[in-house]
């Protein structure tokens, strides 16, 4: 039965998109045109550390997967800081692939303990579209 419902869904989608459907902009809230499904729903699937995690250790690098495929020029549009009181401070990291839609960030020197970190993800640009912005803390 599960392999009935899961063809109609699939089956339904694809109508769907073949007939024009359009996807809304997350940002906008407006339909666009002629849009992929898949150009409109790029984004971070999975973290370490997870969002909230705790108890990190401090060689710990950060990795992020994609929904689609991602170069590592593209953690331009990453920022990695904490909090200290001065302000924010900004944890400078080399970026390399690890896989076709990982990236594996690796600070330059070891993260603090009992600190507080966000990693911070605006337009970066994936294979299929732009994944949407995102905070992990």
């Amino acid at each position: 039965m599960d392999r009935y419902f899961q063809g109609l869904v699939v089956g339904l989608v694809a109508l769907l998109v073949g007939c024009g459907a359009t996807v809304k902009d997350s940002k906008e809230g407006a339909a666009v045109p002629g849009a992929s499904v898949a150009a409109q729903t790029q984004s971070l699937v999975f973290s370490f550390p997870t969002d909230n995690q705790t108890e990190v250790p401090g060689a710990a690098v950060a990795v992020l997967q994609f929904s689609s495929g991602v170069d590592a020029e593209d953690a331009a549009n990453i920022s990695w800081e904490y909090d200290s009181d001065s302000g924010p401070v900004t944890v400078d990291f080399t970026a390399a692939k690890a896989g076709d839609t990982s990236l594996m960030l690796t600070p330059t020197s070891p993260l603090q303990p009992s600190t507080d970190y966000r990693l911070s993800l605006s337009g970066v640009t994936l294979e299929k579209g732009v994944a949407a912005d995102q905070v992990i803390e």
